[in-house]
């Protein structure tokens, strides 16, 4: 199988939790799939590692998956007492599963994905 060209935690667009204990998430749409992935840093644990270890899934179940993830996510920091900090990461829980949605949609899936990214960080023209 190829390598999945993720990188959640270098880039850390997507993320629900605080700022010290987080699950950050990656996609990258490859084809007809999609490449989704998460990982967990916790500084009050002292660890980071996969969370979701990259899944290379079909296009169509893309969407389904980034809200299982994101429901995973969210548990794990109830089951941590972590509070998503919205104000800090500048969104909220669903935004990664909107994002994966949003990106795949048919008449757009070659020119929003960029789009998305841009956005995030603050920049949405070039």
């Amino acid at each position: 199988m190829a390598k999945s060209p993720t990188d959640p935690y270098k880039l850390c667009n997507f993320a629900i939790g605080s700022g010290e204990d987080f699950i950050c998430f990656d996609f990258s749409p490859s084809g007809r799939k999609v490449w989704l992935h998460s990982v967990v840093n916790s500084e009050t644990g002292h660890f980071i590692e996969d969370f979701r270890s990259p899944v290379l899934v079909p296009r169509d179940a893309a969407v389904a998956y980034a809200l299982e993830m994101v429901e995973d996510a969210i548990e794990w920091c109830a089951l941590n007492d972590v509070k998503h900090d919205a104000k800090g990461w500048d969104q909220d829980e669903q935004y990664f599963a909107r994002a994966v949605a949003y990106a795949l949609m048919d008449r757009f899936s070659q020119g929003l994905y960029p789009l998305v990214r841009r956005i995030k960080k603050g920049r949405r023209n070039g």
